[in-house]
């Protein structure tokens, strides 16, 4: 991407004409006119014309279905486990404050018939879910081979739990749990 022109823009800005340049993302087009939405930096894509303001501070992440989240578990009542949302996987940026509380219903936490959530997670522990709903509220799932806990403490040292066949087992006081698993489990990159 060149850069034309690269100065500074104020919401309301008049960039140019709608004959001069397509309207891209931070701009859009009022009678002609591409003005800025965003305070940033005006980038020209000079090959395809397309006008973008690049904004100074980039906006917190909506949550979006489908976005990949790690997330902890905050408690677990009857067949619902809360789940407080701390990152969308591969965004630099915090995720917006009010939409931080999932619910994770039972039927969604692996393809297999589960009686209780407390099989499956412990509150406190990390895991890897997929949005599917955001609203009127935010539902997630953890069914699938990379989805689940991602990291455990042991409930008796405090230590981080270690893998050991489709179980978890504390290296210290050899405590043994299960859970829902990532495949991955320990290996959290972000």
């Amino acid at each position: 991407m060149e850069n034309e022109k690269k100065r500074f823009m104020l919401p309301g800005d008049v960039i140019g004409t709608s004959e001069e340049y397509i309207a891209g993302d931070g701009t859009f087009e009022s009678d002609g006119k591409i003005y800025s939405s965003n305070t940033g930096y005006l980038e020209i894509d000079a090959d395809e014309m397309v006008a973008r303001v690049n904004p100074v501070t980039s906006m917190p992440v909506i949550l979006k279905k489908n976005d990949l989240v790690y997330g902890y578990v905050y408690g677990i009542k009857g067949s619902m486990t809360i789940i407080e949302v701390a990152k969308v996987i591969g965004k630099a940026r915090g995720i917006s404050m009010s939409d931080t509380m999932g619910s994770l219903h039972i039927s969604k936490i692996q393809s297999d018939f589960l009686k209780d959530a407390t099989q499956a997670f412990k509150v406190g522990d990390i895991i890897r879910a997929k949005v599917i709903q955001v609203e009127p509220s935010l539902q997630l799932s953890t069914q699938g081979k990379n989805l689940g806990v991602i990291l455990a403490s042991c409930r008796e040292c405090n230590l981080p739990l270690k893998r050991e066949g489709k179980g978890l087992c504390c290296p210290q006081c050899e405590s043994r749990y299960s859970r829902k698993l990532a495949q991955d489990y320990g290996n959290v990159n972000e």
